[in-house]
């Protein structure tokens, strides 16, 4: 004796609503890989690019994200800040960010902020104490736009050193940081190699690579909808054995 197949039509209509939502959440994931693939590659092939020129990076900081570039000048550590907790390796520690006036000490130009690198936790008192170099330096890294902020410069008579967190993109992060600095800060951030002389802060920096597996992603949502799909199947038989079963 065949087999009916009679799933009904409220199953049928739901089975295929579930499917095309779960397979067009697949495909999406999909495109969001192809996406960020080609974002990825592009920023990586700009690490490996010469550095460009501060004066290039100031004209058009994003089109210089990734970017390597060298700019000298001389720290402002007076106004340094650390963004904590950071962890590196199985060590907690904290970023540097330290404001750059670009030029000589008698001739200063545009003021950038440099994400000098990390130092572990139990060397923070001890290193912002100590950092009081005021000789020339030069700070090779890659380049990131920091988000535009009019917030004039020394407007928060009250200074906080230690971060939680700071985003570039955020700009009320940034207007946070820029209110309390004398000095306007130009729309770059650098974060600086390492060195290679074992000097705190550590710098350095990794490729980019995505947070997010969308691959994955994309193969959950099509083999829900394979199971979606197969649960229709199923019932349909079960609904045709019933109603056979029945009739005779």
């Amino acid at each position: 004796m065949s087999v009916r197949f009679r799933p009904g039509v409220v199953p049928t209509l739901f089975a295929l609503g579930a499917v095309a939502a779960l397979c067009a959440l697949g495909t999406w994931q999909v495109k969001r890989l192809h996406w960020k693939q080609a974002i990825l590659a592009e920023w990586n092939a700009r690490i490996d690019q010469p550095a460009a020129s501060l004066g290039e990076v100031l004209a058009d900081p994003e089109a210089f994200q990734y970017r390597r570039v060298r700019a000298s000048g001389v720290y402002a550590t007076e106004d340094s800040i650390l963004v904590e907790p950071v962890s590196r390796g199985m060590l907690d520690g904290a970023h540097v960010l330290t404001p750059l006036r670009v030029g000589l000490p008698d001739a200063p130009g545009p003021v950038i902020l440099v994400d000098r690198g990390w130092i572990p936790a139990g060397e923070r008192e001890r290193f912002l104490a100590g950092d009081r170099s005021a000789g020339p330096v030069e700070v090779t890294g890659l380049a990131f736009a920091l988000a535009p902020t009019e917030t004039a410069p020394g407007s928060h008579p009250t200074r906080r050193v230690y971060w939680l967190r700071f985003d570039p993109t955020r700009a009320a992060q940034v207007s946070e940081l820029q209110a309390q600095l004398p000095h306007r800060l130009e729309r770059v951030l650098v974060q600086r190699e390492e060195a290679g002389d074992g000097a705190l802060p550590l710098g350095g920096f990794e490729r980019p690579t995505s947070r997010v597996d969308h691959r994955s992603y994309a193969i959950t949502w099509y083999a829900m909808a394979a199971v979606a799909a197969g649960v229709w199947v199923s019932f349909g038989i079960q609904q045709g054995r019933s109603q056979g079963v029945g009739s005779t």
